[in-house]
């Protein structure tokens, strides 16, 4: 049996780098691992990190 795999992306904002542009990157990470077979991207949550840009879900 194959478990299916699956990564986690703290979609890391890098020194002079925008938020957009982190979350560019972030896209074309999951899309490469997509490409590589893999069946879920995780994104983390994390508060109050200028460096991690992926945020805590809304209620």
């Amino acid at each position: 049996m194959n478990a299916p795999l699956s990564l986690i992306d703290f979609c890391t904002r890098y020194p002079d780098e925008t938020v957009g542009e982190a979350m560019q990157r972030s896209v074309a990470f999951a899309q490469q691992a997509e490409a590589l077979g893999y069946e879920r991207i995780w994104y983390s949550e994390h508060h109050n990190m200028p460096s991690i840009v992926s945020s805590p879900p809304r209620y």
